[in-house]
Formats: structure tokens, sequence, C-alpha cells
């Protein structure tokens, strides 16, 4: 049947190649990370170091080094606080998260997980230039990208199993600030 899935499917290949070009040939660096705001300690050069180290991550400690990078590039992994970068690093993450192998696979779930479960964003920057939530800018691909991580689950790989497990009841339990009804 024609429709949806074929869209679906076609848009999944366009964003792997975009994916691939942006880590591979060295024009990550084409985002203007220093566009968005941040305290005085963001780094907005780290950004794309952290995103590649993350896309190359081949052993449990470089998956665990690039889970710390990603996350203090683009926030303060020990506050749990995100930056306006982050909106638009997530989406990277969430492909190394979909189409990445092994430790970078892994380490690439646990990012998406604590971003969704226990960060929230950096004091006087909870709001995008437009005037969007910075938790809805970042939580938005993760959550759009729940069929694509249900995927996993039917891998041999129980590490990777375990991990896309979690992420799917943290995505299943999140909710939007300001979403939920009163009694």
């Amino acid at each position: 049947m024609a429709g949806g899935g074929d869209a679906e499917r076609l848009g999944g290949l366009r964003w792997r190649r975009r994916w691939w070009v942006m880590v591979r040939d060295g024009s990550l660096e084409a985002v203007d990370w220093a566009r968005f705001e941040g305290p005085p300690w963001y780094r907005p050069d780290e950004v794309p170091v952290a995103l590649r180290a993350l896309a190359g991550a081949v052993s449990p400690e470089a998956g665990r080094a690039a889970y710390d990078a990603v996350l203090f590039a683009i926030g303060n992994n020990h506050a749990g606080r995100l930056y306006p970068a982050a909106a638009a690093a997530v989406p990277f993450v969430v492909e190394v998260a979909t189409t990445g192998h092994g430790y970078s696979r892994y380490a690439a779930l646990d990012i998406l997980i604590d971003v969704l479960s226990a960060f929230e964003a950096e004091d006087g920057f909870g709001a995008l230039p437009n005037g969007r939530p910075l938790m809805h800018a970042v939580a938005e691909p993760i959550v759009d990208e729940r069929g694509r991580f249900a995927e996993a689950l039917t891998s041999p790989d129980g590490e990777l199993c375990r991990r896309a497990t979690e992420l799917l009841e943290v995505i299943d339990g999140w909710e939007r600030p300001g979403s939920a009804v009163e009694a």
C-alpha cells in the first residue's frame, strides 16, 4: 500500500543521508552553533566535536566519554540543564540512536533517556527566539521517532533492547509541561 508508510520511509532515507553528510564529511560545522544563546560557559565549538565523538564511539569508554561530551556541550550535565543548542543537537542524537551501531547507539539512547526524563532548560534560556519552549523543541524529535525506537526491540542485542525499552517508557510517560489537565 502506497501512502504514509512510503513517505515516512523516504523521509527517513533523506534524514539518514543528511546525517551521514553532516557527520562524515565535516559539514556539521555548517550549523551555526554560535547563534544559540547560553550562559557564559556555553562553548558552541564543542557541540559538533561532541556529536562526532558520539557517532564514532566504538568502545564502552568512548561511548561514556561521548555521552558526557554531548551533555556538557548542549547543557550542564551535572545540573541537569539544557541550553538552546540542544534543540538543534537532539535530532542528530536521535539519528545516532536509531541508525548507529554498538556503543555509539547505546550512548545516544542514554542521552535521549536523560534529556527527556531528567533535564530542564537552563534558567533564563527556557524559550527559543521564536518563543517556543526549549523543552518542547528538545522533546519533539524524540517523541516523534517513537516508532523507530520501537524497532530496536526486535534486535538480538540485549543492551540495545534494554535501552530502547527504557526510552520508550520515558517517551510514554512524558507530558508536555502545561498540558496536564487540572482536576
